[in-house]
């Protein structure tokens, strides 16, 4: 880590990371752990106009970094076993405050697993969800939970401070659905990929792919500009078991270098999640992250 980074020390078990890097990768401009007492998963990253690398991801700390003015200060996910809330944090372009950080989840699991910036700097994500109460704000395209994990759209507005959730909404079916990518098309209109354990996951008319092929099939949506139209749906027919997990998009500016990560093995957490779906008796709860 840098010094006058914004964590210089570990915090628990596993934090995050965010490094920035020269233009010509030569040299550290700067790097700082991001995270609590516990365990944190970086799982993407983006850049804002000024420069501010945005960090989504997973905390499964009660004491995570968050900002005077978060939308949410409070770890949620209480009941045991603890898995986790998703979490947005806007980092200075120095890496050395946090300009915006705050929770987002239920009551039950939560990871916010893709972000893309818009053109007023605010943060669009997806994730999956367990929590029938994950906070659901503005138009929202389906206000309900519809299975075991629910993928979400969200956008924060880090400059509304605690009112900076403006939108969110569930997508999914009546088993698990993840979202894991997103992406904002020139016309303002959103993309999301992810995958879907869910034999009747809501497909558009005319889709590419309304069938479902057993196990897990991805999915790309297409929602309007505001996020709170119909999305447009179609099925893709999954790749071998070998590569299951859908590439996730990195879209970083042409002149800084930014890596993202974890300190702490993903066998572990693999072997964590497997153990996981064999206790839990919640009905079919698909993959765990």
């Amino acid at each position: 880590m840098t010094a006058g980074a914004l964590q210089t020390s570990a915090g628990g078990h596993g934090d995050a990371f965010v490094t920035r890097l020269s233009p010509n990768g030569d040299a550290r401009v700067y790097s700082t752990y991001l995270g609590g007492g516990s365990l944190e998963y970086g799982l993407d990253l983006a850049l804002d106009r000024v420069g501010r690398a945005v960090v989504v991801g997973k905390t499964i700390s009660f004491d995570f970094p968050v900002s005077s003015n978060a939308f949410d200060k409070t770890f949620n996910d209480v009941t045991p076993p603890l898995s986790g809330d998703g979490f947005v944090t806007y980092l200075s372009p120095q890496g050395d405050a946090l300009f915006y950080s705050t929770y987002l989840g239920g009551d039950g699991e939560d990871a916010v697993e893709g972000v893309t910036i818009d053109s007023g700097g605010s943060a669009v994500v997806t994730g999956s969800t367990w929590a029938s109460n994950f906070p659901i704000r503005g138009l929202a395209y389906d206000s309900s939970h519809n299975g075991a994990y629910d993928a979400f759209l969200a956008r924060i507005e880090p400059g509304q401070g605690t009112n900076a959730l403006r939108l969110s909404t569930f997508y999914g079916g009546s088993t698990s659905d993840f979202g894991h990518s997103i992406a904002i098309a020139p016309d303002s209109s959103l993309f999301v990929a992810g995958y879907t354990a869910s034999s009747d996951f809501p497909t558009t008319p005319g889709a590419f792919d309304s069938t479902f092929h057993g196990f897990e099939d991805l999915f790309v949506l297409h929602f309007g500009p505001g996020g709170e139209t119909p999305p447009r749906s179609r099925g893709i027919r999954p790749p071998p078991a070998s590569s299951r997990r859908p590439a996730r998009r990195r879209s970083l500016s042409n002149d800084r270098s930014f890596a993202r990560g974890c300190r702490r093995s993903f066998t572990q957490r693999t072997q964590r999640s497997k153990a996981r779906k064999e206790t839990n008796s919640r009905g079919n709860p698909g993959p765990v992250f």
